[in-house]
């Protein structure tokens, strides 16, 4: 058995961009990737992998194919998804401007 990752995926169908997009969205969040953990990175991408699953049984619900999902499965992930996205934190963070980087940034070195 290989193990796959969401890099090995067809990055065409729209569950693997919405999973992406929702990383990228909770990771710029977070105060960006350099500010990650490798363990809160790999949080960030287990909720972003559930979110999608979640939705593609709420698609189908909301096709009107109810049986087609297993409810119990969809509440214990909703469960599990809620509670690893409250360990990465639900908030945006918040930046420390360093003043003479964003004066710099902003103004140019005026060395």
């Amino acid at each position: 058995m290989k193990l796959q990752t969401l890099s090995d995926l067809d990055q065409r169908t729209s569950a693997y961009r919405a999973a992406v997009k929702l990383r990228d969205e909770m990771v710029d969040d977070a105060g960006g990737i350099d500010t990650l953990s490798a363990v809160k990175i790999k949080l960030i991408e287990s909720v972003a992998t559930m979110t999608a699953v979640i939705d593609h049984y709420h698609s189908l619900i909301l096709a009107g194919d109810p049986q087609a999902v297993p409810i119990g499965e969809l509440a214990t992930l909703t469960n599990t998804r809620n509670r690893t996205a409250a360990m990465v934190g639900l908030g945006k963070s918040v930046k420390t401007l360093d003043l003479k980087t964003y004066m710099a940034e902003t103004y140019g070195d005026a060395r």
